[in-house]
């Protein structure tokens, strides 16, 4: 008995996961492109969440099989001024730090906030919380200088900032 609610658990919990990772993953590429849009004018971009084969196409969003997988804003303009390549860049990550932050206040400050609330249940504490550690993996792997091997060795948003700094690239 007790190894089928362990499942049922673990089931719930990467349900959850999965779809706040997908919801703050098409935030995190919504920032780039709001940023992309207001620095280019440019209408010719896409959002694309997940891997594999795509399942749902919408105007400039596709939505792959595996959804919970990662993000990637295409453009077809370069940025040519660094200060707002590095916003651009930057603008993701920051959105992702920032919703982390404010998650993080309202698990520390939700009964003083809502007394009416004060014994939240259970499951959506536990989203929060999910929530917070969704946005500050995002973040986190999205500012660190690396490149995604999984993504045709794409640089992350981190990697790009360095290249923009010590002119490598401008891309």
């Amino acid at each position: 008995m007790n190894v089928w609610i362990s499942l049922l658990n673990f089931s719930i919990t990467f349900i959850i996961w999965s779809v706040l990772f997908f919801i703050f993953v098409l935030l995190h590429e919504l920032a780039h492109a709001i940023m992309y849009k207001l620095f280019t004018r440019d209408k010719n971009w896409s959002i694309t969440i997940g891997m594999g084969r795509p399942m749902i196409k919408f105007k400039k969003l596709t939505i792959n099989a595996w959804f919970m997988m990662s993000g990637y804003f295409s453009r077809s303009k370069n940025i040519d001024i660094k200060f707002q390549h590095i916003i651009y860049s930057l603008a993701g990550g920051i959105l992702n730090l920032l919703s982390a932050g404010a998650i993080y206040f309202l698990i520390l400050h939700i009964e003083s906030l809502f007394p009416s609330i004060a014994y939240m249940n259970t499951f959506w504490f536990a989203v929060m919380h999910i929530s917070l550690y969704v946005n500050l993996w995002i973040a986190f792997f999205s500012l660190i200088p690396m490149r995604y091997p999984w993504r045709g060795n794409t640089p992350s948003d981190g990697l790009r900032v360095y290249y923009i700094l010590t002119n490598k690239i401008n891309d």
